[in-house]
C-alpha cells in the first residue's frame, strides 16, 4: 500500500509539472505570436508562425523560453492592477452604474430575434476609462475589472 502511495504521488508531481511546463510552452508562444504577428499586424501562416517560434526558442534555449511564458502567464493572470483602476475610477470619477447594468435590459435577448442589438462592450469602454479615448480609438481589446470591483465601479458596495 505504501509502494502505491508513492507511484501516486510521483505521477501526480509528474502531470503537474508536466503542465507547468504546457501552460509556460503555450503562453510563450502567444506571447511571440503577440509580438510578431498581432501588434506588427502582419499575416504569416501558423506554420509559418511556428517555424520562427522554434527558431527563437533554439537560439534562446529551452529554459529561457519556459521561464519568459511562465512569468508572462503569472503576470497576465494577475487581476490586482485591474481591480484597483476599477476601484480608483469609482473614487476619482463616480460610479458607472449604468455601464455596469445597462446591457442587463437587452442581454438576454438572442441575435437572432433581434439582429440590430447594441454590442455588449463594457470591457471596453472600462479600457477607454482607464486607457484613455486613444486607446479604444486604435484597439479592440477589452480589460475586465472583475467581479468585485464591479460592486465599487457600479456603486453597489459597500463604502468604509
Amino acid at each position: 500500500m505504501h509502494g502505491l502511495s508513492i507511484g501516486t504521488k510521483t505521477a501526480r508531481a509528474a502531470l503537474a509539472g508536466t503542465g507547468i511546463i504546457v501552460v509556460a510552452l503555450l503562453a510563450s508562444y502567444v506571447g511571440f505570436y503577440r509580438d510578431e504577428v498581432w501588434q506588427r499586424k502582419q499575416t504569416a501562416s501558423t506554420a509559418n508562425v511556428a517555424a520562427q517560434f522554434l527558431q527563437k526558442t533554439e537560439e534562446s534555449g529551452t529554459v529561457r523560453t519556459l521561464s519568459e511564458g511562465l512569468t508572462s502567464f503569472i503576470s497576465r493572470s494577475n487581476a490586482s492592477y485591474h481591480r484597483g483602476w476599477a476601484v480608483s475610477i469609482a473614487d476619482e470619477q463616480g460610479y458607472e452604474p449604468a455601464l455596469v447594468f445597462g446591457p442587463l435590459i437587452y442581454v438576454f435577448v438572442p441575435r437572432l430575434l433581434w439582429p440590430e442589438k447594441p454590442p455588449i462592450k463594457q470591457g471596453w469602454e472600462f479600457s477607454g476609462l482607464v486607457f484613455g479615448d486613444q486607446f479604444i480609438a486604435w484597439s479592440g481589446s477589452s480589460t475586465r475589472p472583475g467581479s468585485m470591483p464591479h460592486c465599487t465601479w457600479d456603486g453597489d458596495g459597500q463604502q468604509s
